[in-house]
């Protein structure tokens, strides 16, 4: 009992300190967030942060991390159905693009450190690294969740692997768009149109698929 609460306590400092970097990086720079910042906003001592992570860097692949399991998430509720035979549920898969458009302000915050990360990665092998890393990890969920959504139905014709890889770049083009526009002050109406627009087309391809018989 008392190695299940201590875990857990664990768990919880670990995603404290993980939101205090989040907060330090996003305002202050990648640069010029000292770990003592990030003790200060989180409420543990500074030792207590190099017990968990031992550096800078090692807080920012955990951020990386961590976005990549709301990823799946945000995913798994936009291409997971109970029918998939169903073209109400076919429809939905567009529809819900307008509810998931607003997950995205979640990442805000996220998008502005990895956009400095990315600058400073131009001169830095191992930051580029492990930005090259996170992204090849981000294409395979998309993948991989796209991959299963057509798989669930065994009438579907599935893509070749070109196609799936144009949709994800595609995907992840708008994403990148978006949260530019975001950051530079695009209004958020014209932002959140651009985007169901886009990825409904973008999706439509998997809808359309899905209501492609395979050929025998």
């Amino acid at each position: 009992m008392c190695a299940k609460v201590t875990l857990q306590h664990k768990l919880e400092i670990q995603d404290r300190i993980i939101a205090a970097a989040l907060v330090s990086f996003s305002k202050k720079g990648y640069d010029k967030t000292r770990m003592d910042d990030i003790a200060l906003d989180s409420k543990v001592s500074k030792g207590t942060i190099y017990l968990y992570f031992k550096s800078k860097e090692d807080l920012f692949y955990a951020l990386c991390e961590r976005n990549l399991v709301e990823l799946r998430k945000q995913l798994f509720s936009l291409f997971v159905t109970n029918n998939k035979n169903d073209e109400i549920n076919n429809q939905k898969l567009i529809s819900d693009t307008k509810g998931y458009y607003n997950n995205f302000s979640h990442f805000e915050n996220s998008y502005i450190i990895f956009l400095e990360i990315l600058s400073k990665s131009t001169r830095d092998e191992k930051l580029r690294s492990a930005m090259y890393s996170q992204h090849k990890k981000v294409t395979e969920v998309m993948r991989e969740h796209i991959l299963s959504y057509l798989k669930g139905d065994d009438k579907a014709s599935i893509p070749d692997d070109h196609e799936i890889d144009l949709i994800v770049m595609s995907l992840i083009a708008v994403y990148n768009g978006l949260m530019i526009n975001r950051l530079l002050g695009v209004e958020e109406e014209a932002n959140k149109k651009t985007w169901v627009d886009s990825v409904n087309r973008i999706l439509g391809t998997i809808v359309n698929t899905l209501a492609t018989p395979k050929v025998e």
